[in-house]
């Protein structure tokens, strides 16, 4: 496995519990803008936490969630990029 990917009502609690609390390092964050995903934003709607060996985890604001396709088909063109790199 990969990667583990949860939906969160509060990114807050979600980085206070699984980074603060258990020590799971944040190792990318991103914020949301018209539409997509972005590294260059002025809030965090995904956080992503390294877990160990490959794995990381990911944690997602629900925002319906975010034009369900749209999120699925960026999260997916984001892993093939990284697989290739």
């Amino acid at each position: 496995m990969s990667e583990v990917v949860l939906e969160v009502q509060s990114m807050e609690r979600a980085v206070q519990f699984w980074s603060n609390q258990l020590g799971f390092p944040i190792v990318e964050q991103w914020g949301y803008d018209n539409g997509q995903f972005t590294e260059e934003s002025n809030g965090i709607w995904a956080t992503w936490l390294y877990v160990g060996g490959p794995t990381r985890l990911g944690s997602y604001y629900d925002k319906e969630f975010l034009r369900l396709e749209t999120a699925k088909q960026w999260v997916q063109t984001e892993m093939q990029k990284r697989a290739l790199s």
